[in-house]
């Protein structure tokens, strides 16, 4: 096999795609807490496109080992799966065909996980779950309510006391517990001056785009959902650079504009009937344009017609200034 760099990048792809579909339905089994169960009766839909899908893959298989072909097939089948309303009982079922599929593969050195969801390094580690879910769960709660405009320091009390976490029992839970209790004082502290909604948004982006961000762990926010709890993979790191990236280019952009604009109006300073009072010239006329030069000779004609350029252009700079400066 030759290994190009649209193969890497392709492959990549397909990966971050499993990857969040994992991720989705280790948080929608997480959230039902097992209830759910895991059955696609209730959903001819999905139902069609696994029978159809593992059809596709057994053909895929039987040619050779088409390998290329049967990624293509599990990844149109989570593209089925990502369209429409399907019930979380549907979702469960089908993810876990896709990981006994992957696992098949050889694509992760773990065996499959107990519960038959995903594969090694997509889950936040026992130690840390506690506080980090708590964070995610107080800071949708106070987001949402922060995004309605109703923060009211009453229930914001009750919302920062209703949950707590035990005493660490981990080295790797300390630093998250530490944020837990930082993010707490703060909300509480915005809560006893009745800062404004938008402070309160602030300080939820604060958390997930530098606090938690640093200790390796981001949260995709959803609408109408909890946010999503997600380890920082290399996926997310290199989409974050390339927006940092964007944002610094225009900054420096907007700057350059600024710039360009501050040295265009300290030019327009100069009056263009003054421009030219030099000893370059010895007469010129009422608006100040050259009519002979130092020895008292006529301007020639084709050094007129750049010099009139050269004085329009100070007219519109001028002009210019002259709007900023107040009457």
């Amino acid at each position: 096999m030759e290994i190009t760099d649209d193969l890497i990048q392709a492959s990549s792809a397909w990966e971050s795609k499993v990857n969040t579909f994992f991720l989705r339905a280790k948080d929608l089994e997480r959230r039902s807490s097992g209830t759910a169960g895991d059955s696609l009766s209730d959903d001819p839909t999905l139902s069609e496109a696994l029978e159809r899908a593992k059809a596709q893959l057994h053909a895929a298989l039987s040619d050779s080992f088409d390998t290329l072909t049967a990624m293509g097939v599990i990844s149109s089948l989570i593209t089925t799966a990502n369209k429409g309303a399907p019930t979380d009982k549907s979702v469960l079922a089908l993810v876990k065909w896709v990981t006994s599929i992957v696992h098949m593969f050889g694509l992760d050195h773990e065996p499959p996980p107990e519960d038959g969801i995903g594969w090694s390094g997509i889950d936040v580690s026992e130690a840390v779950k506690p506080s980090v879910y708590l964070l995610s769960r107080l800071r949708d709660e106070i987001r949402q309510r922060a995004i309605g405009q109703k923060v009211e320091k009453e229930e914001i009390e009750y919302l920062l006391s209703v949950d707590e976490v035990g005493e660490a029992q981990d080295a790797a839970a300390l630093p998250f517990t530490a944020v837990l209790s930082q993010f707490k004082e703060d909300v509480r502290g915005l809560a006893e001056r009745d800062a404004p909604p938008k402070a309160y948004l602030a300080l939820c982006d604060q958390l997930r785009n530098s606090d938690l961000w640093k200790l390796g762990i981001y949260l995709e926010d959803r609408e109408a959902q909890p946010a999503l709890v997600r380890l920082v993979d290399k996926e997310l790191a290199a989409a974050r650079e390339e927006r940092e990236a964007r944002e610094e280019a225009k900054r420096a952009a907007k700057k350059e504009r600024e710039r360009q604009e501050r040295e265009r109006l300290e030019q327009g300073k100069l009056d263009p009937k003054d421009m030219f009072k030099t000893a370059e010239y010895t007469d010129w006329d009422a608006d100040g344009f050259p009519i002979k030069d130092a020895a008292g000779n006529p301007i020639p004609k084709n050094k007129e017609k750049k010099l009139r350029k050269l004085q329009e252009r100070q007219w519109k700079l001028h002009d210019a200034w002259l709007m900023t400066q107040p009457h």
